[in-house]
């Protein structure tokens, strides 16, 4: 490479950076061609990513504009991006303090590069910003709407339920839906189409159909269930390719894409257009693709249009890492990198980065030993063996056998602690941190019990992914009922409420109900009082009719008083909403939570955070009325079924932010979701066969040493409507994975052999799989891992085995073994040693106490409390005195809470609301309110805001025609148009906003305030925002207009808690649409001066 001046090492001491490694400087140095980088875990590929980019415009090779990178998520991309930058922005001067000759791309300013910077973007980002550049080359409107999952799901939803063909299943309208969308994102990610997949599956089924069952002298009599299910799953299929184009039939007449579109549009782009691709190559003259061995096909196909063969692309991966083909990625990328941009000529550069700087040594041992099986399985590629650091600690790995999975989670627990005190002691002047630890689980399902357990030895907790809304207990219970409520065959829902904290039913309670639900199945006489006698009795039959007084269940055991006096309340509760189902969903959720009590129940419990539980209520409900105002038929049924989508796929919506956590805490998380992350100390629980690795049963087939390869859950796209993926010759990808060899079978006895055959090849697919995510896990721990396994859990019927990884690592040299006492024997110890103390939950501490005094609470009313305390020779009497205390102060406590006062959970508008002539009447309607039919100016006021989300941002689902305009009257129509109009000669119609409805939340002292900021749009000054509120009434008078400014004053913090932007770069604005009058709001209360107020009104 001609004009290179100064080397990655002399670049690094210029900006007082550590000198790079040999491995390093090669990939830093290496030259403008296709280059491939196998990094892995732990070993820098973040800090050598961005030390090319500045080794390269430090030597004026390329200027900062024409740098592009790209990976995965947007917290990886504003890493990437703000070490470039920050790197960037010191260079000039670092290099004039030096007496070094600029090049000409850093000459024109010593503070930054001109105004230069790198572009950093996600894969599915810069798909996108290409599909709306060109989305005239493939015939769609560069103004489409990009729907969100949950969205593109209830488009789905609503053709399957409104579908007038015949579907060969009885599925739910739901589960149809998400079949629709996991092919449809199939399809899309291997650039298939609905025809596609049709003609190649009617091939196979008319081959097969016709294929004899044996040959001559065979002795089966019908044909294989191997093959009956091959034949059940191809109807299945094409059965769905009609849904299938009218999805995409009706995503184009919305004039919307969905997320896998956005790749699949682009790819196609540049495929057929050359002129974008010697664009791309021009304005992108380096190309840097980070975590590449988690791309798709289709984000291959469209880089690979893009910068292909002899294009300057470093793409930096590892192999050994590649985990999330479950959501499609594909294992054969790195490989493809290779074969794609190289060429003989110019064949593509492998570097290698080996030296780990995260792991001690026998952590890097143990993950060396997991990934050997590994080596030889990506083609062409070198995969290195990682080495310690210079200077690398020991480390250490346990592994630790235990009877139960109770005895793990306290055993992982009492390690933490351990380590934690240990730390503490060694560093106590030094007044560090604790030491960081993580709890790592192959599937979430383990969670709970480690939870517990954690907790229960007095450690704070975090788990990932437990802030989603749904996740929230109040939220999870309204959601319960609602399922109960829908469908009466919900067992599962019933069973939470009743195990929950609202009703505290114990197991023995719950089986006699179980029992009883039995009797009225049998029973004529309650199947002849039946609207349906031929529906089957559920477990919410047997809530709505409980078993009399004198009823014992076959074990011998009758139902609590307790849990019959709640079964009564939960009866109620039960009736009470199924009476509301005519209301609107919004309403519904509301009479739900009254119903449950939720609300009056958190605002009387000391150990909650009262006002972030009702602010994730108050979002329960948003969410419903969000989703009411979108779909074509809103219905309970499709609501709680949008719900179960937005927990599968937008990580169960997010919850209201919470107080700062505490940064000590042990983090509970999956394996997947811990990639990228790092800790101190991590125990890996649960290494049991089945469980990690993941499987159903074992293959009878070839043993791998003494294990047997395992089937894997998911047989290829042979599988259930839940799982419905297309078939592997379809994929881009098809080379390398396991396929069924149907075409060589001559009859339904030999394909039934190729199944077998298909099965073990998938078990091994599977494993490889598994053993990535195994080392992973190890590696995510700096110092020290943990890894446990036990012999039973709760329903299990036989011992557990270890995990074929645990005994892997338990055979190595140097690592601790823990083995378990005693022997494990054929009897489940849980099953006869139920966990009593798990009920009831969240008991209160005194109530041992407050029962012993209750026979003296009616005398106590009446008499002097001070009186009591007259020594007496009992020896109880002392704590009786306090109990008695305690119950007095109690119900001194409830009669002042019967007393109207400030709920916790309040939006910008009652906060409004709040500051006028009226505060005492608003309360009180704040504390109960009611559901109301909507005025003709707020009807007004809801559509404009529609509109205008709809057409100034892409992100909402209907034209505002669409939205129950024909309930209007031509006032409202007519008004509304003039609304538009004069919008759209106002100075934001040309802008182009940040966000649109932006939920926000504000945690203050006496209250947790959340709205809806309406846009948000960058200032054209180039320094911060402008928040902007939408208003289609009268311009207010000055007083009137101050007390209104509060909505305004609470986004701007709600802004900066939630972005970080600096107060004095957030400005606020009303726009008067009516009016055509834009006002600058420029004076804010502080956050203090809003807690006052609010303390002052409560």
């Amino acid at each position: 490479m001609t004009n290179v001046r100064l080397g990655a090492r002399e670049v690094a001491r210029l900006l007082g950076q550590p000198e790079p490694t040999p491995e390093q400087v090669a990939v830093i140095e290496s030259p403008l061609a296709p280059a491939l980088v196998v990094a892995g875990a732990g070993s820098g590929k973040t800090e050598t990513m961005s030390a090319r980019v500045v080794w390269l415009i430090a030597n004026g090779l390329v200027e900062p504009r024409h740098v592009l990178g790209l990976t995965f998520t947007k917290k990886a991309a504003h890493e990437l991006a703000e070490r470039i930058d920050r790197r960037l922005s010191s260079l000039a001067s670092a290099m004039r303090s030096a007496g070094i000759e600029l090049p000409s791309t850093l000459a024109a300013s010593t503070v930054h590069l001109g105004g230069q910077s790198p572009r950093v973007a996600t894969y599915n980002g810069f798909a996108l910003d290409l599909v709306h550049e060109h989305a005239l080359r493939i015939g769609i409107d560069p103004d489409f709407t990009v729907l969100p999952p949950a969205a593109a799901w209830q488009i789905a939803y609503d053709l399957v339920e409104s579908w007038q063909g015949e579907l060969p299943f009885d599925h739910s309208s739901g589960s149809v839906a998400s079949a629709v969308l996991s092919l449809s994102g199939a399809l899309s990610d291997h650039l298939r189409t609905a025809r596609d997949l049709d003609e190649y599956l009617r091939q196979i089924e008319v081959e097969t159909m016709n294929l004899p069952l044996q040959s001559d002298g065979g002795k089966k009599r019908t044909s294989p269930a191997s093959v009956k299910r091959l034949w059940r799953v191809l109807e299945q299929r094409r059965a769905l390719v009609p849904l299938l184009e009218a999805f995409a039939r009706e995503k184009r007449e919305r004039g919307a894409i969905d997320f896998s579109d956005q790749v699949s549009f682009a790819a196609v782009i540049a495929e057929a257009s050359s002129e974008v691709r010697e664009d791309a190559r021009t304005q992108h003259r380096v190309v840097l693709l980070d975590e590449f061995q988690d791309t798709s096909v289709a984000q291959l196909d469209l880089l690979a249009s893009l910068f292909g063969t002899g294009h300057a692309t470093c793409a930096v991966g590892d192999p050994n890492q590649a985990i999330y083909g479950w959501r499609g990625a594909s294992a054969a990328s790195l490989s493809a990198f290779v074969e794609r941009w190289g060429s003989e000529d110019t064949p593509v550069r492998q570097y290698t980065l080996s030296t780990s700087w995260r792991n001690d040594a026998a952590l890097l041992k143990g993950a060396n030993a997991i990934s050997a099986p590994l080596a030889g399985s990506t083609a062409g590629v070198k995969v290195p063996t990682l080495a310690p650091r210079p200077g690398a600690g020991p480390g250490s790995i346990t592994v630790a056998a235990h009877a139960t999975e109770f005895d793990e989670a306290r055993a992982i627990a009492e390690w933490i602690s351990e380590i934690r005190a240990a730390h503490e002691a060694e560093s106590e002047a030094l007044d560090e941190a604790p030491a960081s630890a993580a709890v790592l689980v192959r599937s979430r399902s383990r969670i709970p019990v480690l939870q517990s357990a954690l907790e229960n030895a007095g450690l704070s907790v975090s788990v990932a992914g437990g802030d989603s809304l749904l996740a929230q207990r109040e939220v999870s219970d309204v959601r319960a009922l609602l399922e109960v409520v829908n469908d009466a065959s919900r067992s599962d829902a019933l069973v939470e409420l009743l195990e929950g904290p609202r009703f505290r039913f114990a197991p023995a309670d719950i089986a006699v109900l179980g029992e009883w639900r039995r009797v009225l199945e049998r029973s004529d006489g309650a199947r002849a009082a039946r609207i349906d006698p031929a529906a089957a009795f559920t477990l919410v039959d047997a809530v709505t009719s409980p078993p009399p007084v004198d009823f014992v269940s076959p074990a011998g055991q009758r139902l609590s008083v307790p849990a019959r006096e709640r079964l009564a309340r939960l009866a109620q509760i039960v009736r009470e909403v199924r009476g509301a189902q005519g209301l609107d969903i919004p309403d519904l959720v509301t009479v739900a939570v009254r119903a449950l009590g939720i609300d009056i129940a958190l605002e009387s419990d000391p150990d909650r955070d009262v006002s972030h539980a009702l602010a994730n209520i108050e979002r329960l409900r948003a969410q419903a009325a969000s989703y009411a105002r979108t779909a074509t038929a809103p219905s309970l049924s499709a609501f709680l079924a949008h719900l179960d989508v937005s927990e599968a796929e937008e990580r169960g919506l997010e919850a209201a932010p919470t107080r700062p956590r505490d940064s000590s805490a042990v983090v509970i998380s999956t394996i997947h979701a811990a990639k990228g992350l790092e800790w101190d100390h991590v125990a890996i629980a649960s290494l049991t066969e089945g469980a990690f690795p993941s499987y159903t049963s074992q293959s009878a087939a070839k043993p791998e040493g003494a294990r047997e390869y395992p089937a894997p859950r998911e047989l290829g796209w042979i599988n259930e409507l839940s799982l419905a993926t297309i078939p592997v010759e379809l994929r881009g990808d098809s080379e390398i994975l396991a396929e069924l060899r149907w075409a060589e079978a001559e009859t339904q006895v030999e394909l039934d052999e190729l199944f077998e055959e298909f099965r073990l090849d998938s078990g091994k697919e599977s494993l490889r799989e598994e053993r990535r995510l195994m080392y992973v896990a190890l590696t995510r721990a700096r110092k020290s891992a943990l890894l446990t396994y036990s012999a039973w859990g709760e329903g299990v019927s036989k011992p557990r085995r270890a995990s074929r990884f645990a005994d892997e690592i338990r055979a190595l040299e140097g690592v601790a073994v823990v083995d378990m006492e005693g022997e494990v024997g054929e009897k489940n110890p849980l099953e006869s040693s139920p966990r009593l103390a798990a009920w009831p939950a969240k008991a209160h501490p005194r109530e041992a106490a407050v029962k012993a005094a209750a026979a003296a609470v009616a005398l106590a009313r009446e008499s002097d409390v001070d009186a009591l305390a007259t020594p007496q020779p009992h020896p109880d009497l002392a704590r009786f005195t306090e109990a008695t205390r305690h119950v007095i102060a109690s119900q001194r406590a409830e009669r002042e809470a019967r007393r109207v006062r400030l709920p916790s959970r309040l939006s910008p508008s009652d906060l409004v609301a709040l500051s006028g002539a009226n505060a005492d009447e608003r309360v009180r309607e704040l504390v109960r309110p009611m559901p109301r039919k909507p005025s003709a100016s707020a009807r007004l006021g809801t559509r404009f805001h529609s509109w205008v989300e709809e057409t100034h941002a892409h992100g909402a689902l209907l034209d505002v025609e669409e939205l129950s305009l024909d309930q209007d009257d031509d006032d409202v129509r007519e008004s509304l148009q003039e609304l538009k109009d004069k919008f759209d000669r106002s100075v934001f119609a040309t802008m182009t906003p940040l966000a649109l409805e932006v939920p926000v939340s504000l945690a203050l002292e006496k209250a947790f305030l959340s709205g809806v900021i309406d846009a948000v749009y960058p200032n054209p000054s180039g320094e911060g925002v402008w928040i902007v509120d939408w208003k289609t009434g009268r311009v207010p008078s000055g007083e009137e207009l101050a007390r209104k400014s509060l909505q305004l004053s609470v986004y701007r913090l709600a802004w900066h808690q939630k972005t970080g932007l600096p107060l004095n770069q957030i400005e606020t604005k009303f726009h008067y649409v009516q009016a055509e009058r834009t006002i600058d709001i420029t004076r804010h209360p502080s956050e203090a001066q809003l807690s006052r107020m609010l303390a002052a009104l409560a």
